[in-house]
């Protein structure tokens, strides 16, 4: 995933101390080995917002022969341990 971090949008009042990243989903390295599960995998242009508690995922699960579907995977940062990162790819 490519990030780069949007611009606070200055017409709401900000809620937390989230940051949104604009990111590209791809399929992941074999360089490891747990691979994501087909119902979890988001694919192309999407978002991840990061604040204190939390990191949401926002993009498209792919689905045959149809557009993605909007999908939004929400998870506990405590949850996260499996993360490798190697220049701006981040898996």
């Amino acid at each position: 995933m490519d990030s780069q971090p949007t611009a606070p949008d200055q017409d709401s009042a900000p809620k937390s101390a989230a940051q949104t990243f604009q990111v590209r989903f791809s399929a992941p390295s074999a360089r490891l080995t747990a691979q994501p599960q087909p119902q979890s995998k988001l694919a192309g242009a999407g978002e991840v917002e990061v604040d204190k508690d939390r990191v949401v995922l926002r993009g498209h699960r792919p689905r045959a022969f149809r557009s993605g579907a909007k999908t939004e995977f929400t998870l506990r940062r405590s949850e996260i341990v499996n993360v490798a990162r190697e220049g701006l790819v981040i898996q």
